[in-house]
């Protein structure tokens, strides 16, 4: 029942006692007691506490019966009612009750007083009045382990002490309370909760009393704290770790953090927890101050933020060999009332190794501050560290080695930097985009070795500097693009450690080179981007005192004045390699490379200076001869100044090859300096020019070699080389010197390998020199006379002064001229009227080799005296020493040189193949034969008729014949031009053709007329292949008798097309018209008659006149106006006159004029070429005449003697 009366009151022997029922409880004891209570309803009381148990003499139990459930407890009104008290001083006590609620001021949900262990289980606890506690047990000289659902308080939900050396465990469920959360103190302490809400205290805070070995171990659901720290815990000990564990924590604490944990010794620290917000201090605090060697720390939190706070959002420290390991997802930072910014992740350890995890990182302060004589391990990839305070700094590290990832970094504030690192061991570290007001990124390792890589790094604020490495040791930088302004963009300050750069580019607007390293090591340097720069005295890279340098420029470009683009200055072996290189300020050079020892390689991609004064490429030795070669392959280079200027002082040589375009518009091209040799080559398809194309300063000696074009500005020689020499030019295949040759006193050489216009004059000057002529000497200028020259070696090359004009003379007036390999001489060849003029070569010492002369004949005529080709000052020509190449015959002209008194004509005698035109002639005349003896076969068949009456007054008749015969003998001598020639007058030819006629008459006597069609085709022995074909016509008569005398006559003209060629004489082929008239008569006696054998025996004679139009061939011109003929014949013939007449005949000929004769003219002489008659043959033919009515006319035969060949025809009669 509630009321104030005592219900039941008891004093109790150690016994075990059960009390029931519901209503004020009151248990005293004085020895060990053990009570069981099965109350079924609440314990409630008005104004005084609903359960107050003491026990001074044994242990104290209130706990439910075995069938019994906790009993709910409350507490209405009063001041100082207490839902349950438990008065146990130095007794152990143990409670188990249900829900409890207290509603008085200063009214405990569970009070413990004293005591020694404390065992408390609990429900949902609330209290309402002011400064009403949940738990309070903190007098306990035992351990405590409290079990307590849902708390809901005025003031602090629970405050627990154990004894220093014994151990408290609290788990509650949710709490929500008027001030402070839950305290407890102990040697283990073990604090486990649901959300914790607190309205004017800290939240969750477990402490392990120093006098103990103990550890705290905190676990949280959500904590939101106000006025105090969110959870944490502390260990006063030396001994003891902290453990803490949340869900997530907002706080609103002026003086604490949100999250903490501290300890005084060596045991380790660790915090995992979600999002923790903090206003007005720390986010996360942890710190071991354990002496020598504090704790290990660990912290993990997927995001803090600290507001209105100069104080860390994260904070650890450590001492000793303690370490720090943090994975602190997001972090945010603030500034103080005072508006001090606060650092967003803060590390601090003695020797202890830091590893650090994180998120963005936004401050107005420093975003992360580690400070450690341990190592650094970073794990901020692609992670941002952002702060806006002026002059902060949004990383500032200080190690004994760092490694990892720093992640990006973006800084706004005035004069805010982005990283600086200092390291007393080596740095391994990545750091991404950064973009910075202040200095970007600054790097500080001693003599330890650095591997730095970077993103883009952006620095804004006039003097600023982009990225800055400090090491004496091995350095290995490989970065994005560099910015700065009026500052370097990037600087690497090295000693004798070795240094290896890459950067995709750099850039700065003021005063300072964009790239500056310095060292006493090697240096290995790439730029894959593009290198800016555009304030005055602002180098684009600058590189010195290094020992060896091997440098890849890439891109690089200034605008300012005295801002060369590369500046490169070594004390070793060189080489730089660069891509587009321009400068536009005055005495900007473009590149400058320099060494004092080893070797200097120099590769320019395209290079521009067009400020005044400012050079292209500049390169200068001072290593030692042996050792200090120079060597520069320029790409294309445009300067104001020189071009490209090499140097050696120490005697090195030069070497300078152009394989671009190089000019110099008040400077020189390329010059050349040393006390060694020089060699400068211009490459093929470039051009070099300047004010002096090029100039080459080598005391030792100096080679110029012309692959492509070199020329000055004012035409005259485009180079300059030391006086007394000694110099080799070489004109390579396509190379081209505009502006006249220059030699010195001294020895020299000039090689002609491409095509050089031969001069009025070329002086070698003193000394031994030597012309060597591998290429094409051109002399079209009329005389060229080469002076004070030793040695001419046509090495396989062309001295060629083919113009068209035979008025060219190249004279090598001193020299003794060798020839070898494919040696030639070019001349024109130029013909007027009988006379042959020529171009010509004067030797004037000794001659040797064997030269090929190449003529560009012009109006070729005969001349078999010949022209003056080469002219021996010493008439020391061998024969052999110059021979006629290339095209040697000119249609019938044929050329050859000769060698008379020592010097070299060249001579022009017919082709024996003229010759061969005379068979055209004796083809017109052949072919009237042929189609005259088609008529003469009809006309002797025809006889077989006579005396026979015809049936019809008009006859018809035809006949198809071929023929292949050959005449003429293989060896003539003949003489054209007054040049002896042995020829073969021998010709093959096939004939074909059609024959026919009409005739009217009697039985003794007819008249006609014929017509026909008749092709010949010859070839000769010398491969001259003729064709005349055409067509005739004419009329014949004849009479006799069956027995008896008998005449006949044929009276015919032929007109014909006639083609020839020969293919070996280049000649072509040519048509003509031509012609023959002819009259053949014959008489004869026959005896026989119709069906008996006839006898026919007779003679005939032809006279034949041909004649073909004039004509052009092979460059002679043939006048065959008229040609005559007379040949004779004899026959005997038996034929029987029946049905078809068979025969067979006996024919003999002989031609007793027939011979051909052409006048022959080249330019104005004039020869005659003849050619023999057919001579003397018999010709036996067989077949059958027709027969006496007419019929098939069919016959073949073969002809024997000086004509020999074979025919058939065939036709008819009727």
């Amino acid at each position: 029942m509630d009321g104030t009366a005592t219900v039941v009151t008891a004093n109790t022997t150690p016994a075990t006692s059960t009390v029931s029922g519901p209503g004020l409880v009151t248990v005293a004891t004085t020895g060990p007691s053990t009570t069981a209570y099965s109350a079924t309803g609440p314990i409630a009381t008005t104004a005084v506490p609903a359960v107050n148990l003491t026990s001074t003499g044994g242990a104290l139990s209130f706990t439910p019966s075995s069938t019994g459930a906790p009993v709910n407890i409350s507490a209405t009104g009063g001041v100082g009612a207490n839902g349950v008290t438990l008065n146990t001083v130095g007794q152990t006590a143990t409670a188990t009750v249900g829900n409890v609620t207290t509603s008085g001021a200063n009214s405990f949900g569970v009070l413990s007083n004293g005591g020694t262990d404390l065992t408390l289980r609990t429900g949902d606890i609330t209290t309402t009045g002011a400064t009403s506690r949940g738990i309070q047990a903190v007098a306990q000289t035992g351990a405590v382990n409290i079990t307590a659902g849902n708390l809901t308080t005025t003031d602090r939900a629970i405050s627990a002490a154990a004894a220093a050396t014994s151990n408290a465990t609290v788990v509650t469920g949710n709490v929500s309370t008027g001030a402070s959360g839950v305290l407890v103190n102990g040697n283990n302490v073990n604090i486990t909760t649901g959300n914790v809400t607190t309205a004017n205290g800290f939240g969750v805070i477990g402490q392990a009393q120093a006098s103990g070995t103990g550890n705290v171990v905190v676990r949280t659901g959500t904590v939101t704290s106000t006025n105090g720290a969110g959870v944490g815990g502390t260990v006063f000990n030396t001994v003891g770790g902290v453990d803490v564990g949340c869900t997530s924590v907002n706080s609103n604490s002026g003086g604490a953090a949100a999250v903490f944990a501290q300890n005084n010794g060596s045991g380790a620290l660790t915090i995992n927890c979600g999002a923790v917000t903090n206003v007005g201090n720390n986010g996360v605090y942890a710190q071991s101050f354990g002496t020598p060697n504090g704790g290990n720390i660990a912290i993990n939190t997927t995001s803090v933020s600290a507001s209105n706070t100069a104080f860390p959002s994260l904070f650890a420290q450590t001492n000793g060999t303690g370490t720090i390991t943090v994975n602190a997802g997001t972090v945010t930072g603030g500034t103080s009332v005072a508006g001090v910014g606060a650092v967003g992740i803060d590390l601090i350890t003695g020797t202890g190794a830091i590893d650090a995890g994180y998120g963005n990182v936004t401050t107005v302060g420093t975003a992360l501050q580690s400070n450690s004589a341990g190592t650094l391990i970073l794990r901020g990839t692609g992670a941002t560290l952002r702060t806006s305070g002026a002059g902060s700094t949004a990383a500032l590290i200080n190690a004994s080695g760092v490694t990892g990832n720093l992640g990006n970094v973006a800084t706004t504030g005035v004069g805010a930097k982005g990283a600086v690192v200092t390291s007393t061991a080596p740095v391994n570290l990545t750091i991404g985009n950064v973009a910075t007001t202040g200095n970007g990124v600054t790097v500080n390792s001693l003599t330890n070795a650095i591997t730095l890589v970077t993103g883009t790094v952006t620095a804004t604020e006039a003097g600023a500097t982009g990225t800055v490495v400090n090491a004496t040791g091995p350095v290995t930088f490989n970065g994005g693009k560099q910015t700065a302004n009026g500052a370097n963009a990037l600087q690497i300050n090295g000693g004798a450690g070795a240094i290896s750069a890459t950067v995709a580019g750099a850039a700065t607007t003021g005063t300072g080179a964009a790239v500056a390293i310095t060292g006493t090591g090697p240096v290995a340097f790439a730029n894959t981007g593009s290198i800016t720069t555009t304030g005055a005295t602002s180098a684009g890279l600058a590189i010195s005192g290094v020992t060896t340098a091997a440098v890849n420029c890439g891109n690089v470009s200034t605008t300012g004045a005295n801002s060369p683009a590369v500046v490169v200055a070594a004390n070793g072996t060189t080489s730089v390699t660069c891509g587009t290189i321009a400068t536009t300020g005055a005495t900007s050079d473009a590149v400058l490379v320099s060494n004092t020892l080893g070797t200097i390689t120099v590769t320019g991609g395209v290079t521009s200076a067009t400020g005044v004064g400012s050079r292209g490429i500049v390169i200068s030795s001072s290593a030692p001869a042996a050792s200090g070669l120079v060597t520069v392959s320029t790409g294309a280079v445009t300067a104001n100044g020189n071009a490209v200027q090499a140097s050696s002082s120490g005697g090195a040589n030069v070497v300078v090859s152009a394989t671009g375009d190089v000019a110099s518009t008040t400077g020189t091209g390329i010059t050349a300096s040393t006390g060694g040799m020089t060699l400068v080559t211009i490459g093929a398809g470039t051009t070099t020019t300047g004010v002096q194309g090029a100039s080459l300063q080598g005391t030792s000696g100096n080679t110029l070699i012309v692959n492509g074009t070199l020329r000055n500005a004012g035409g005259t020689t485009p180079y300059t080389a030391l006086a007394g020499g000694p110099f080799t030019l070489t004109l390579g295949s396509t190379g081209t010197i505009v502006g006249p040759l220059a030699f010195t006193s001294g020895n020299d050489t000039f090689n002609n390998q491409g095509t050089f216009v031969l001069p009025a004059s070329l002086d070698f000057l003193a000394g031994v020199d030597v012309f060597n002529n591998s290429g094409t000497l051109n002399a079209f200028s009329g005389t060229s006379v080469v002076s004070n020259l030793e040695t001419f070696n046509n090495a396989g090359g062309f001295i060629d002064m083919r113009d068209g004009a035979a008025n060219d003379m190249v004279s090598l007036a001193n020299s003794n001229y060798a020839a070898s390999g494919n040696a030639r001489l070019g001349i024109d060849v130029v013909a007027t009227g009988a006379t042959t003029t020529t171009d010509r070569l004067v030797i004037g010492g000794t001659t040797s080799g064997t030269t090929t002369v190449l003529a560009n004949l012009v109006s070729p005529v005969i001349d078999s005296t010949g022209a003056l080709i080469v002219d021996s000052s010493l008439n020391n020509i061998a024969a052999g020493q110059f021979v006629l190449g290339g095209i040697t015959n000119f249609g019938l002209i044929n050329y050859a040189t000769q060698v008379r008194a020592g010097d070299v004509f060249l001579v022009a005698t017919p082709d024996a193949r003229a010759y061969d035109t005379v068979f055209a002639g004796r083809q017109v005349r052949d072919l009237w034969y042929r189609s005259a003896d088609a008529y003469t076969s009809y006309a002797t068949a025809r006889r077989v008729s006579f005396g026979q009456e015809r049936k019809a007054p008009i006859g018809f008749w035809a006949q198809l014949y071929s023929e292949n015969g050959k005449a003429g003998d293989r060896n003539r001598s003949t003489s054209l031009f007054g040049t002896a020639l042995t020829v073969s007058d021998r010709m093959r030819t096939d004939y074909r053709g059609a024959q026919g006629g009409i005739d009217f008459g009697s039985s003794n006597f007819i008249v006609g007329l014929t017509g026909g069609y008749a092709r010949a085709k010859g070839d000769t022995e010398a491969a001259t292949d003729l064709v005349t074909e055409g067509r005739n016509y004419g009329a014949y008569a004849q009479f006799g008798m069956t027995n008896g005398f008998y005449a006949g006559a044929l009276i015919k003209r032929d007109d014909y097309r006639t083609r020839f060629n020969n293919a070996a004489i280049q000649a072509g082929s040519i048509r003509l018209r031509s012609r023959s008239d002819g009259i053949e008569g014959e008489l004869g006696l026959r005896t026989g008659g119709e069906g008996n054998i006839n006898f026919d025996v007779g003679a005939g004679l032809a006279y034949v006149r041909s004649k073909l139009d004039t004509f052009d061939f092979g460059n002679i011109t043939f006048d065959a106006d008229r040609m005559t003929s007379m040949r004779g014949r004899v026959h005997a013939r038996a034929s029987f006159a029946g049905d078809i007449a068979p025969f067979i005949e006996a024919r003999g000929f002989h031609e007793f004029r027939g011979d051909t004769e052409y006048q022959l003219r080249s330019g104005s002489s004039s020869t005659t070429l003849d050619g023999l008659g057919k001579g003397t043959w018999v010709r036996i033919e067989g077949g059958i005449g027709g027969g006496t009515g007419g019929g098939p006319l069919i016959s073949a035969w073969a002809d024997f003697g000086d004509t020999r060949g074979y025919g058939v025809r065939a036709g008819f009669r009727f």
